[in-house]
């Protein structure tokens, strides 16, 4: 048996996973001091251990999107969006 480590046509695999959350709070945040511009990066749990006294509410979730025609390919365009 052959095994490939990797995906010879990337359509196959055509998927995006992003991560949300949802904070409810009291006062004011101030959320740029949690964010890095080069990264585009946020410190969540930094900005969560912070400032428990106000949040409310907290929720994390994530969302993952798979596009069937893309990734078999019946979506003009190579796979490529």
């Amino acid at each position: 048996t052959l095994t490939h480590h990797y995906t010879p046509n990337y359509r196959d695999t055509f998927s995006i996973q992003t991560k949300f959350f949802v904070l409810f709070y009291t006062e004011t945040i101030n959320f740029a001091d949690y964010y890095d511009d080069l990264t585009g990066w946020w410190q969540i749990e930094e900005l969560v251990t912070d400032y428990h006294e106000q949040i409310i509410y907290k929720r994390e979730f994530t969302i993952n999107y798979r596009d069937n025609e893309k990734a078999r390919g019946g979506v003009p365009g190579n796979g490529r969006w």
